[in-house]
């Protein structure tokens, strides 16, 4: 190959690298227009809300199946556990609860705590390769699927005797979507794509606002629903949340990689997850 034909070669790769640039830029700009007002917010926020607002009624809810189920104490002495108005029975009857109570609680912990970070070391490569989008969903149908498996587990026990361990299998589908960690991950990876240097601080400020929104509603409302219904109604209402989530990310949000970055559907997605070049 000549100098001349050498020199072809080098400006026609120029020109490709320069064109995928253009369009790389010109759907940031796309997607930074539609996102004027929102990107993720909406979703993030009724996640946050639903992890809030079912938190402190799960751990009641496990401490009252432990001393009713696993201690096979009375349900009228066990109601009383928690609340303000604790006789002396209950209060002993609570130093015995409480340690099998925080044993489930710290497996709970264990589960939604050390895969999800095992997953985090492998998702953000994976969707530079593939996309934000799935892993965006996948993280919301995972606690979608845990709360939906909380619900169901709760509603049962009102009708049969459930031991408490069955909900730590109901937070496995989150924890194997990569649970909190991909969900960060993925939310700051695809906010990077979709704005530009002069807003991006922005932004990040509105979604870390969303976060402890959802967290403040949760933890403002949970008490009332609990009132006015009962345990079921309110990891329902989270499991309701999430699904709203869902429908936001699938229907409004679109995938701020193009086509032509993303690798070939044929490649083994499972396999990729573990390849970081």
């Amino acid at each position: 190959m000549d100098s001349s034909e050498s020199g072809l070669v080098e400006c026609s790769a120029q020109v490709e690298s320069n064109r995928s640039l253009n369009t790389t830029e010109r759907n940031r700009l796309e997607l930074e227009r539609k996102y004027r007002w929102f990107i993720l917010e909406p979703a993030i926020l009724l996640l946050f809300y639903a992890w809030n607002v079912s938190s402190a009624v799960f751990t009641n809810q496990v401490v009252y199946q432990a001393c009713t189920v696993t201690f096979g104490f009375n349900e009228t002495l066990c109601a009383e556990l928690g609340t303000e108005n604790e006789s002396a029975a209950a209060q002993e009857l609570e130093k015995e609860v409480q340690p099998y109570t925080a044993n489930v609680l710290m497996a709970k912990s264990l589960i939604e705590s050390i895969i999800p970070a095992l997953c985090s070391m492998f998702i953000g490569p994976w969707s530079d390769k593939y996309g934000r989008k799935p892993v965006l969903l996948s993280t919301f149908i995972g606690s979608f699927f845990t709360y939906s498996l909380v619900t169901t587990i709760c509603f049962l026990s009102g009708r049969y005797q459930i031991d408490p361990w069955y909900y730590i299998l109901a937070y496995i589908p989150a924890a194997l979507s990569g649970g909190n960690c991909a969900l960060i991950t993925g939310v700051f990876c695809y906010i990077t794509d979709v704005t530009s240097e002069q807003n991006r601080a922005v932004k990040m400020g509105v979604l870390e606002a969303a976060i402890f929104g959802g967290l403040l509603l949760g933890t403002l409302s949970s008490s009332y629903i609990l009132r006015w219904t009962n345990a079921t109604t309110v990891f329902g209402v989270a499991a309701t949340g999430i699904l709203v989530g869902i429908l936001y990310i699938k229907l409004y949000i679109e995938e701020s990689i193009r086509p032509h970055e993303l690798m070939d559907s044929s490649t083994s997605r499972l396999r990729e997850i573990f390849r970081f070049e």
